[in-house]
């Protein structure tokens, strides 16, 4: 499972998520929801897409994120 603290620095910027199941999302990383605050769903980060639209992805989901 991926560690979101060591992407900390990514936080504001453009950024790639590859999902497990093979999508990708890509945008602003505008917001990061620890387990405890999304309870009962896992920790999650947001994106806002090109489209203006807010694509929240659980920390299970997620195989990777690098920079843009």
């Amino acid at each position: 499972m991926v560690d979101l603290r060591q992407y900390a620095d990514l936080l504001d910027k453009r950024i790639k998520v590859r999902c497990k199941d093979g999508q990708i999302v890509t945008g602003e990383w505008m917001d990061w929801t620890s387990a405890m605050d999304n309870e009962p769903d896992p920790e999650s980060l947001t994106v806002l897409n090109d489209y203006g639209t807010q694509i929240e992805v659980f920390i299970n989901e997620i195989e990777s994120i690098e920079a843009l």
